[in-house]
């Protein structure tokens, strides 16, 4: 569950619901009554990640149709129920979403004829696309993007587990960076080195904590998750 509006609750990965009928991978529910709602998008495949913009809601993952509305990243206009389009991109991994802006992360490296190397920026206003020069790579090649969270320093963000990242902007950094959101700048916050990989990154207000397959986080014995 990653989005919630004042009416529906969407909700994702669903493939039986309780009432015994069959709707694979999204559902929404109304919140006073936790009825099943009529919305139903019809995604092929495994729904990853949402987020609301104004009046429509953006889903991405593994599907290739919404209905019959191609491609890995769709969005639809939640009164009128009409496809909103935007340009093919390959798996969105993530997408978190702050007052002024999308961000979205994945598999990909172009954003329409711009370049974006697995991490593109929308105005949340419009979903239009605004430039985000983060300068993440592996080994100066394309990284691909796992998971984002937007925290009161910044966005934290984590490498796809089969395509890390080791540089951004040169500086040489663990599969996880702190990215200023206004400019894309890297900022200068990194956790403490460790024997592992990261995974998934949790920001709150000031805190963050990072989940993965690691042991030590510095001195202190760590099991996958450390604060």
């Amino acid at each position: 569950m990653t989005g919630v509006q004042t009416c529906a609750l969407p909700i994702l990965g669903v493939k039986q619901l309780s009432t015994g009928l069959t709707q694979p991978y999204m559902v929404s529910l109304e919140l006073q009554t936790d009825k099943l709602t009529d919305w139903d998008p019809s995604p092929n495949g495994d729904v990853y990640t949402l987020s609301f913009s104004g009046g429509n809601i953006l889903l991405s993952g593994d599907f290739l149709f919404l209905k019959h509305y191609p491609y890995f990243l769709g969005g639809i206009d939640i009164n009128t129920k009409q496809y909103v389009q935007f340009p093919n991109v390959y798996t969105v991994h993530s997408i978190v979403a702050s007052d002024k802006y999308i961000f979205m992360g994945g598999d990909f490296s172009h954003y329409g004829d711009s370049t974006v190397n697995g991490l593109c920026r929308l105005k949340r206003k419009d979903l239009s696309f605004t430039h985000f020069n983060h300068k993440i790579s592996s080994n100066d090649k394309e990284a691909a993007i796992g998971m984002m969270s937007l925290g009161d320093n910044g966005l934290y963000v984590v490498g796809y587990h089969s395509n890390m990242f080791n540089l951004v902007a040169g500086a040489g950094r663990q599969n996880i960076c702190l990215l200023d959101p206004g400019t894309g700048h890297l900022k200068g916050w990194t956790p403490p080195p460790f024997n592992g990989e990261v995974y998934r990154v949790f920001a709150s207000g000031s805190d963050v904590a990072i989940s993965g397959k690691f042991g030590l986080m510095p001195a202190w014995k760590r099991y996958r998750l450390a604060k």
